[in-house]
Order: C-alpha cells, then sequence, then structure tokens
C-alpha cells in the first residue's frame, strides 16, 4: 500500500512538472503565430503577454516567458539555512553535463526548496529525478534560445539586468542580515520583550450557537433553572463545538468577534449571559468557566516572531544608512520633480 501511494506521488509531481514545461512550449507555439493569449494570476505564468507586433518584441515575449516558466520564484522567499559542510558538499557534487555544462546538486536543493508546498513534502528521493530532468531540459532551452540569436536582444539584456539587480539585491541583503540573526541577538530581543509578550486577559468558555433568539432565550431560562450547560449545547447547539459540550478553550478578546468577545470578557466565571449575543454566525448562549492573564511564550516558541522582528528592525536600519549615502530625486508621474 505505502509503495503504490509513493509511486501515485511519484506520478502526480511528475506530470505537475510536465505540465509545467507544457504550459511554456504552448507559449512559444502560440507567440510564434502572433496569438494574443494570457492567463490569470493563479495560472503558471502570471503575466498577461498581448499580441507582439514585431520581430524583436517576440523574440523578448519568448525570453521572458521562458525565464518566467523554468526559473520563477519569490526573490525573498525564506528557506532553513542548510549546514556549512552540506552547502559545500552540494556545491561540488555534479548530478549532470549538458553539452559541457555542469549542473551541480546545490542547484536541485534549491530548486526543491521552491516547488508548491504539497511537492516540498516529499522526501528529496522522490522528486530528485524530476528535477535533474527539468534542469536539463532548462539548459537546452536556454541554449536552444541563444543559439536563435536571444542573447543579443537588446530588450532580453535589459531584462537579465532587472534579474541580476533582483538577484544581487536578494544575496547582499541575506548575506548582511542574516549573520546578526544570532541566537544571543535574539535571547536579548526575548528578554526584553518578554514581559509584553503575556498579560493579556483570557477567558475559557463554552457556547451553544443557535439560529433563532427565541430558541436561545428559551435555553438560557432552562440553563438558568439548573441544568447542565454542557448537556444542553451537546443536544442543541448547531456549531462545531457541540461535540465537546460547547467547549472553546482558552481564547483572547483580539480572537473572536467584536460582539461575542465583548459579551465573554464582561462575564465573571460560573455567570452565562442574560441576553443572547448575536454575531454573524447566529445567536449565542455564553458561559465563562475561568479567567486569567496569558503567559508569555517561550524562546522557542517565539523564536521565528523574533527572528522577523530583528530583521525588520535590521533591514530599516540599513536603509536608513543607505539613504543617507545616496542622492535620491523622486519625480510625479507626470514628471514633477517632487520636493523631499
Amino acid at each position: 500500500m505505502i509503495e503504490s501511494r509513493q509511486n501515485k506521488i511519484k506520478i502526480t509531481f511528475r506530470v505537475y512538472l510536465a505540465v509545467s514545461f507544457a504550459i511554456c512550449y504552448r507559449w512559444l507555439y502560440k507567440m510564434s503565430k502572433k496569438i494574443e493569449i494570457g492567463y490569470d494570476a493563479k495560472s503558471e505564468v502570471p503575466t498577461m503577454i498581448k499580441k507582439t507586433q514585431s520581430k524583436l518584441a517576440r523574440k523578448f515575449a519568448i525570453a521572458s516567458v521562458l525565464f518566467g516558466t523554468l526559473f520563477a520564484n519569490p526573490i525573498m522567499a525564506q528557506t532553513n539555512p542548510t549546514s556549512g559542510q552540506n552547502v559545500i558538499a552540494a556545491s561540488e557534487k555534479i548530478v549532470a553535463i549538458v553539452n559541457g555544462e555542469t549542473i551541480y546538486l546545490e542547484e536541485i536543493l534549491d530548486m526543491a526548496k521552491k516547488l508548491p508546498s504539497q511537492y516540498r513534502k516529499l522526501s528529496l528521493d522522490v522528486v530528485y529525478p524530476s528535477l535533474v530532468d527539468r534542469a536539463v531540459d532548462a539548459r537546452l532551452v536556454r541554449d536552444a534560445g541563444r543559439k536563435n540569436g536571444f542573447a543579443s536582444d537588446p530588450d532580453v539584456k535589459s531584462r537579465m539586468k532587472q534579474i541580476e539587480g533582483q538577484v544581487i539585491s536578494e544575496i547582499f541583503l541575506k548575506k548582511t542580515i542574516m549573520p546578526q540573526l544570532t541566537e544571543s541577538a535574539l535571547r536579548k530581543i526575548y528578554q526584553e520583550s518578554k514581559s509584553q509578550m503575556g498579560g493579556k486577559e483570557q477567558v475559557k468558555a463554552r457556547h451553544i450557537l443557535l439560529k433563532t433568539e427565541d430558541k436561545a432565550r428559551q435555553l438560557i431560562d432552562i440553563i438558568k433553572s439548573g441544568a447542565e450547560f454542557s448537556k444542553v449545547a451537546s443536544e442543541h447547539s448547531v456549531g462545531p463545538s457541540a461535540a465537546s459540550g460547547g467547549d472553546l478553550g482558552w481564547f483572547e478578546k483580539e480572537q473572536m468577534v467584536p460582539s461575542f468577545s465583548k459579551a465573554a470578557f464582561a462575564l465573571r466565571p460560573g455567570e452565562i449571559v442574560d441576553q443572547p449575543v448575536k454575531t454573524q454566525f447566529g445567536w449565542h448562549i455564553i458561559l465563562v468557566e475561568d479567567r486569567r492573564s496569558a503567559k508569555p511564550p517561550s524562546f522557542e516558541e517565539a523564536r521565528n516572531q523574533l527572528a522577523a522582528q530583528l530583521s525588520e528592525s535590521l533591514l530599516k536600519e540599513l536603509m536608513m544608512g543607505l539613504r543617507l549615502k545616496a542622492t535620491i530625486q523622486k519625480f510625479t508621474m507626470n514628471g514633477d520633480p517632487i520636493q523631499n
């Protein structure tokens, strides 16, 4: 069973890659015929390419499609850092040679990190053969483009210059900021902001969700007459928490819709609302079982948040320094100078 499932996953992944290339080649063919085509923002190539009127424009369009389909990935996509030894080994291990050009394992690992989320969960053994084929095909298509004169196109050169700038910016920021995200720096921020992370008030509550106000009022009277709240919730609530007697666990004000939170946080432990509470989901009967102040998260729980916080601070500091050293003149869309 497991082996069969793995084979299905492999086939699905190969189909995904095949479709990616099929889209690329379909675009190439249609562009050569001057057919106007376009994809929406969710398609493989999130770019609208309109009918081209010149040979030069067609070449640039095809080059853009090639680059977008074969290599497109978020410029600042974050991935887990690899250890120094693995990086060195990956950069030296040959996985293919195409017309004398070497492809290294490092490129394959980078491609694997940038796959859609459903495929990143697969082991490298599963996706490796298809990724190597993808890298090989990318070289072949690129070489074919060069032979047909794309490399010397001014528009292609301009586009490549933009891409070069994006890559340089990415690597510069990564190598400037990442080394500063040390354990000691993160722990320092944690200690400084620990008191602010906790202290928010929480309540532990149950609720009964109903479709009508009249039904909610009837049940409030029944509960106040001595009926067990959790039992009434299990029997009458139309919400997903009915199975657990209406239990919502602990939550803060911001985690619920305003009208619900306002009613819940106005109650003391053991109290239920006197009037049904209206939200977009229906009518609620709320019971508060307990209250507390939230404890701050542990360092490990807050690590990602701390890293994002420090990264943002370092980036702002870096950009401020670069702006102070630079000569910058900005203009309106009409071309008028903007006074700083």
